[in-house]
């Protein structure tokens, strides 16, 4: 089985859990009133939302782990080649990074499950307003994972997100790859001191990486030879 049906078939599984979860949630004080247990809405509000945030957490990070060291893998291997060949490699033109299709996809139903919670009661308790807000920016967040994109040209690279911004590479400074909670991260400084972060988590992040940095030994050997 390869990685990328592996990640698939981790993210259909959590999208079944989270749904079969959700229906609980939605339903669950129904369930617990025909037992003839007394209990608020709003306080059932917020053991269902603590509920489902659990759910969502250990549903998730398998396929989040399973990013992070796919990523942490593919760098450290790009590193060792590297090592053993001292040739500059050549920019793959037209190379697009992106973040994988079922992470949003997962985010998706995340943020659907939240817009719905409050329309399955006539009278939604006042708590549900913050329900409706964390929908809005899960699905913010939803669409920029959608629409995030890293384009690399000749002499240019163009990050997508919520608008397009294009740079230069012969404005990248410094990269630096750090470790952090989700994974390794591409820390790029520009000259005019604004900083770039590109997570692990994009699809082929080695080969990013590694394009990254030989522009800035190009730069650097350019500085170093004048």
């Amino acid at each position: 089985m390869t990685s990328k049906s592996r990640h698939i078939g981790d993210a259909v599984r959590s999208v079944i859990i989270i749904g079969i979860a959700g229906i609980v949630a939605i339903r669950g004080r129904e369930w617990i009133l025909y037992w003839n247990i007394q209990i608020r809405p709003t306080t059932y509000f917020w053991i269902a939302y603590t509920y489902m945030g659990l759910v969502v957490w250990l549903t998730t990070r398998k396929l989040l782990r399973n990013l992070r060291t796919e990523a942490k893998a593919q760098l450290a291997s790009r590193t060792f080649a590297s090592d053993l060949v001292s040739t500059t490699p050549v920019k793959p033109l037209g190379s697009v990074f992106r973040y994988p299709y079922y992470l949003g996809f997962l985010v998706a139903i995340v943020a659907t499950y939240f817009f719905c919670v409050p329309l399955v009661y006539r009278t939604a308790p006042q708590g549900y307003l913050i329900t409706f807000s964390i929908a809005i920016i899960t699905l913010l967040a939803d669409i920029y994972l959608i629409r995030y994109r890293v384009y690399i040209s000749d002499k240019t690279f163009t990050l997508r997100g919520f608008s397009d911004k294009k740079y230069a590479f012969s404005d990248i400074n410094k990269l630096e790859v750090s470790p952090s909670k989700n994974g390794p991260v591409a820390v790029v400084f520009l000259v005019n001191g604004e900083v770039l972060r590109f997570s692990g988590m994009l699809k082929n992040f080695a080969s990013l990486v590694s394009i990254l940095r030989s522009n800035v030994e190009e730069r650097e050997s350019m500085t170093n030879g004048s």
